[in-house]
């Protein structure tokens, strides 16, 4: 795989891995990793991206929605203050570009295997300001469901952040009349089923479902649920998903 281009660009110039890491996890020497480095001519540039710190904030809408996806579809970089999020959804590439655009960012979102959407951007105050909505630095088991914040802030950014985590790993069936969320942590759906009762009066309770956990909604919450979720912002929205609502509700 270290032959392969598109592989020692993610490796090395995306994650930012050392030559000798890259090595290491390929069993081959190090020299032999700068031979294609140069072959394919990758180097790091100096290039640092801007954003508009202002937007980082859990008073911002689009931020929430951000910090849903990072809590569903995130990575954290454990060496360095950087996160980013790779989807496939159907819209995708557009979302993800209008919250670049949103953060006044300039940097891109990248492209991978023409369907792999990416959006990478380092910073200090976008990871603490992720925190406070629950994201961990670490796996994703650590995420806890912000309760005491979302009660503090607006229905629209209360809104974005469920569509986020909704978008990242929720499922419509195919007849639009049913919703459901799985997750790896069990606390987390458990403290988010106590704040949907509280806030939305949808009633849920979590399942077990293999190594996963899932809340599953009646037709009649679904229906609030979506409803509640998809007012207004529509430029933040996974097409797929959203499709199956609105053929619900023929929109």
């Amino acid at each position: 795989m270290y032959k392969d281009k598109q592989y020692l660009y993610e490796q090395f110039i995306v994650q930012r891995k050392s030559v000798k890491d890259i090595a290491k996890e390929c069993n081959i020497s190090a020299s032999s990793i700068e031979k294609y480095l140069s072959k394919f001519n990758l180097k790091r540039g100096n290039i640092k991206y801007t954003l508009d710190e202002t937007t980082i904030d859990i008073s911002n809408p689009v931020f929430c929605y951000f910090a849903g996806l990072m809590i569903t579809d995130g990575y954290f970089d454990k060496k360095v203050d950087r996160v980013s999020i790779r989807v496939r959804n159907t819209g995708s590439y557009d979302v993800l570009n209008a919250i670049k655009d949103n953060f006044n960012f300039t940097g891109n979102v990248k492209v991978y295997n023409e369907v792999d959407n990416d959006l990478i951007i380092t910073s200090k105050k976008v990871i603490e300001t992720l925190m406070l909505l629950g994201c961990s630095r670490e796996v994703k088991v650590y995420n806890t469901f912000p309760s005491d914040i979302l009660y503090m802030l607006s229905p629209d950014c209360i809104r974005m952040f469920l569509r986020g985590i909704s978008d990242g790993d929720g499922n419509i069936k195919s007849n639009g009349k049913v919703f459901r969320i799985t997750l790896t942590s069990e606390n987390f759906l458990t403290d988010m089923s106590a704040f949907l009762n509280d806030y939305l009066g949808i009633k849920t309770c979590v399942k077990k479902d293999r190594d996963y956990y899932k809340i599953e909604m009646s037709v009649s919450d679904s229906s609030v649920f979506l409803d509640f979720i998809y007012e207004g912002f529509d430029k933040f929205r996974f097409t797929d998903k959203y499709c199956r609502y609105a053929r619900r509700v023929k929109i």
